[in-house]
């Protein structure tokens, strides 16, 4: 096949002959080019031509043209056709732009056409190519992908590049198909005009070959397998063999006598005796691979020529730097002002000499080897000085390398600037330089040293007789204070003949004189340490309820203030070993500084952690005035003071953060302080402990197994049905303070029964066994605090109804929020006013009788109308569900009713007093009756079967009930309802 006509070659001869006559070939045919052409089984060849498929039989010279026909459509649907094809069955298939069609009667003509695509005019015009594959299914091979096609006519899959998807076919112009000579189950070779691709047909998965793979060009027109595992592929660059198990590429051009580069689509032959034919641009190349045979010599390199600048080098310009040829040098030096170095060298294999490559390193100067591909030559510019190793490999014609190749030392001399005799003049002057500084720099430190140690000896004597005057003139101003009340107020009660103002001057008197023993206490404390006389009474405390009593004690001094005090802890017990007494002052001292330094409305925060195994933490902080940061590091001295002035605003000695640092360090301690000027302080303290199971408290010892035998002895608190009576209404005031549980008590204990607990843990044992009306509880308690504790009332079912009034001195939402999450009713402030605490108390009582009432009264029970918690309701259906499992039993008890409920009767009844006003037994009751009315309303039974099915006996009985709970008897309710 030609771009012009048909040809026929002899090989024997060397004839060509051409079919362009009447003669030869129908008038029809002329001058144009043929597409395809195929030899058929049964001898005939067949063309595919631009107009139309012919049929020529080689033996009787007779052809025959099949053309297009706008009226027949059961012919030619296009005047060309672009692709011929003999399947395995002899059937002759014939492609063109949209359709793939089989010839299906060879005389008259006749097509049966599949469409396979839609022709887009604007694309690139499409010759595809037919292939079957070992299944028999079809493979077209188009401009716009790879179609899948069954023979029975039916598309399968077309596959496309996808520039998101690796595995997905590389081009979509598709120039030849063949299927994997070893598996040709699985794999096809496609070449496209974007590489060649190796196609997993049942995985759907392309794999490409690209020219970085070796490839001379990435058009690929024809593939043919040889039966060396090689494919040999026509492209645009020349020929080349790619090595399958290898993947290694071979490539051929012109050069190794190639009629062209470039080769030409569908022209490519292999023949029956193995030899291959590919035809280009300028011609035909057939040859047979096992002919084709490497190239094995491993050329030899030489060093052809050297060059400094423009001008060559040899033994006879440059004796002194080369003595023997150029082909012998292996050791070569240049100066530093050579700026332009260029080393020639050549393979010597002289098969094809253009086809020789080269590639290069100077070991020192580059990390890579550098492919110069065929120029024989190295150029270097402005090398700094120092050794190199010049290393050069060579390969023949056909990628046969020399790895050892040409080495060649190479020395650069430096400057005399930067010779080994210059840096040792250099290093020389450098250290006689560093000599003499030195010598001068110390010279001048002693004197400095000396000079400043008498300013700081002078300023040392001035700084402590001035701190010493302060503190002499703050002392005795302490000292004035109260001394003049207790005389002032001494004077006073001497004239005064009231009783009343005789005790408040003396309580007056009696707290100027403590704060005097106070002060006088301090200085005692520090004589004794600055003695060394201090001795420590450690004992084991617990830490945590230590440092809250010792904070509470500040509580009504930090209302009158409006100041917020915030207590918390890691753990509940936490075991140190101190001296009470001694870190009752520390903390004291610190407590007090924070709240005095701590404006109206703020807050002073203590925590309480366990940073590792043996160090407790302490941190106290204050929203203050705080310290400025050049005073920060001097307020643990001895009599200093941040504020000096004469209208300091806050009074002191200056002893106390000093005698602080003296009792924290006695107990192997330390203390530091964080401050910000307008923001606050943190003072932090860090102690020794050794953590233990073993609680102590109030000098008992209580292991932690006492304790969760304590906890789990709550549900065994002894019944009280003796002690208490159902119609008394009872409070139960949970407060670790035995005088504000003694005030609450006188405020309410005229209408109501009291009941107390000194801690969270006594007052749910209380609440459990008692069951009373409403709580009143404090926030902060030893054992359990109060939202811990409101949050166990309300999830417990004997206990979840019970109204919760919350006393503390805690301000803001926070608080009030966590409060109202955990179940409390009413928040009341510290300071409380009276009125108000009476009135939240009797409110209360009365919203519970309402609800108490509205059951009473209701002819239904509905559980969500009466209980407000979850855990009401819940208790309520449970209760109900009980009673109408057993409502047909007439002996079902109350005893039965409590024990299925985990209570106690008394217990029992006082929980449904409170939540619907009735005993247990009258609650049985109510809903057997109510049970009745939904059966006399909803079936045609008797009364008699009614009363028997709810659990009464005695008919009688029953209508007298069932009248007194709904104002009829059985049968006029029934009526009413018909």
């Amino acid at each position: 096949i030609s771009a012009d006509v048909l040809y026929r070659w002899d090989r024997k001869t060397g004839n060509l002959k051409s079919f362009e006559t009447s003669s030869d070939y129908p008038d029809e045919f002329g001058n144009t080019e043929a597409y395809s052409m195929i030899r058929a089984k049964d001898g005939n060849i067949w063309v595919a031509s631009p107009q139309g498929l012919y049929r020529h039989n080689p033996s009787t010279s007779q052809t025959m043209m099949y053309k297009y026909s706008a009226n027949d459509n059961s012919g030619l649907l296009y005047p060309e056709v672009n692709a011929v094809f003999e399947d395995r069955q002899g059937t002759i298939w014939i492609a063109n732009r949209n359709y793939i069609s089989k010839l299906i009667n060879l005389d008259s003509g006749v097509f049966a056409h599949y469409r396979y695509t839609t022709w887009d005019s604007s694309k690139e015009m499409s010759r595809p190519l037919i292939f079957q594959g070992s299944d028999g299914l079809m493979w077209l091979g188009t401009a716009d992908g790879l179609v899948h096609f069954n023979p029975a006519g039916h598309l399968i899959n077309t596959y496309r590049n996808d520039p998101a998807n690796t595995v997905s076919l590389s081009n979509n112009h598709i120039k030849s198909i063949i299927a994997d000579p070893n598996q040709p189950e699985k794999y096809l070779w496609i070449g496209t005009s974007g590489g060649l691709n190796k196609f997993d047909y049942l995985a759907g998965t392309f794999e490409h070959f690209t020219v970085r793979d070796g490839l001379p060009n990435e058009v690929v027109y024809g593939i043919i397998p040889d039966d060396d595992d090689n494919l040999w592929l026509s492209t645009n660059r020349g020929l080349s063999k790619f090595h399958t198990p290898s993947r290694v590429f071979r490539n051929f051009d012109v050069l190794d006598g190639l009629q062209s580069n470039e080769f030409n689509t569908g022209a490519h032959f292999k023949s029956k005796s193995g030899e291959i034919f590919f035809g280009g641009i300028q011609g035909l190349n057939y040859f047979h691979p096992k002919n084709i045979i490497d190239n094995p010599h491993i050329p030899s390199l030489v060093l052809t020529g050297l060059k400094v600048g423009n001008r060559y080098i040899t033994n006879k310009t440059d004796p002194g730097r080369v003595t023997n040829s150029i082909s012998e040098l292996r050791e070569i030096s240049f100066s530093y002002k050579d700026d332009i170095i260029t080393f020639e060298f050549a393979a010597l294999d002289f098969s094809a000499l253009e086809k020789n490559r080269y590639a290069y390193m100077l070991v020192g100067f580059n990390e890579k080897w550098i492919d110069a591909g065929n120029i024989g030559s190295a150029t270097y510019i402005n090398l700094p000085h120092g050794k190199y190793t010049l290393r050069v490999r060579g390969s023949n014609n056909d990628g046969v390398w020399n790895d050892e190749g040409l080495v060649i030392a190479v020395i650069v001399t430096p400057p005399w600037w930067q010779t080994w005799w210059a840096y040792l003049l250099y290093a020389f002057l450098f250290f006689n330089g560093l000599y003499f500084l030195r010598r001068y720099e110390l010279t001048r430190l002693n004197l400095k040293n000396q000079l400043e140690l008498e300013r700081i000896e002078i300023n040392s004597l001035r700084n402590i007789d001035q701190l010493k005057s302060h503190f002499f003139a703050n002392i005795s101003h302490e000292f004035r204070t109260p001394l003049t009340l207790i005389v002032g107020q001494i004077e006073t009660l001497l004239q005064s003949d009231d009783d009343r103002t005789r005790r408040k001057k003396l309580i007056s008197v009696n707290t100027n004189a403590e704060q005097l023993l106070a002060l006088v206490n301090q200085l005692l404390d520090l004589s004794k340490l600055e003695a060394g006389m201090m001795e420590l009474h450690p004992k084991s405390q617990n830490l945590v309820s230590f440092i809250k009593n010792q904070l509470f004690l500040f509580e009504s001094l930090s209302q009158n203030k409006s100041i917020v005090l915030n207590f918390s802890s890691s753990k509940a017990n936490i075991l140190v070993s101190v001296d009470a007494d001694k870190m009752q002052r520390v903390f004291a001292n610190l407590f007090s500084n924070a709240i005095k330094f701590t404006k109206i409305g703020g807050r002073v925060d203590v925590n309480v952690d366990i940073l590792k195994s043996d160090v407790v933490e302490i941190r106290i902080k204050d929203s203050g005035i705080g310290i400025s940061k050049n005073r920060l590091p001097y307020i643990f001295d001895r009599f200093y003071q941040a504020d000096r002035s004469n209208t300091r605003r806050y009074e002191g000695t200056g002893i106390g953060l000093s005698l602080v640092l003296e009792l924290i360090t006695l107990h192997t301690g330390t203390i530091t302080v964080n401050s910000e000027e307008g923001i606050g302080s943190e003072f932090i303290i860090r102690l020794p402990f050794v953590e233990t199971d073993v609680l102590i408290e109030k000098d008992l010892i209580r292991t932690e197994t006492e304790i969760a035998m304590l906890d789990s002895a709550i549900n065994a608190i002894p019944d009280l049905e003796t002690v208490l009576a159902d119609t008394e209404v009872f409070i139960l005031i949970v407060e670790d303070n035995k005088d504000v549980r003694a005030f609450i008590r006188e405020q309410l204990c005229e209408e109501y029964k009291i009941l107390e607990a000194s801690n969270g843990l006594e007052g749910l044992s209380v609440s459990q066994g008692t069951i009373p009306d409403l709580i009143i509880t404090d926030l902060m308690m030893p054992e359990m605090d109060g939202y811990e504790f409101s949050s166990r009332i309300r999830s417990d079912e004997r206990t979840s109804h019970i109204p919760i009034i919350m006393l503390t001195a805690k301000a803001g939402l926070e608080p009030k929020i966590e409060g109202l999450e955990a179940g409390i009713d009413a928040y009341l402030n510290k300071p409380f006013n009276v009125k108000e605490l009476q009135t939240r108390v009797k409110t209360l009582i009365l919203q519970r009788k309402n609800l108490k009432k509205q059951f009473s009264n209701s002819t239904y029970f509905t559980p969500s109308v009466v209980a407000k918690t979850p855990v009401d309701q819940s208790f309520l259906k449970k209760a109900i569900e009980i009673i109408y499992i057993n409502i047909g039993e007439e002996d079902f008890r109350v005893e039965q009713f409590a024990l299925l409920l985990n209570m106690s009767v008394s217990q029992l009844n006082r929980k449904l007093n409170a939540l619907v006003g009735q005993s247990a037994g009258n609650f049985v009751r109510s809903l057997r009756l109510q049970r009745s009315a939904e059966l006399l309303n909803q079936t045609n039974k008797t009364i008699a079967e009614i009363c028997y099915e709810v659990g009464f006996y005695d008919q009688a009985y029953f209508s007298r009930a069932f009248k007194k709970q709904f104002g009829k008897s059985p049968s006029a309710f029934r009526k009413i309802s018909i």
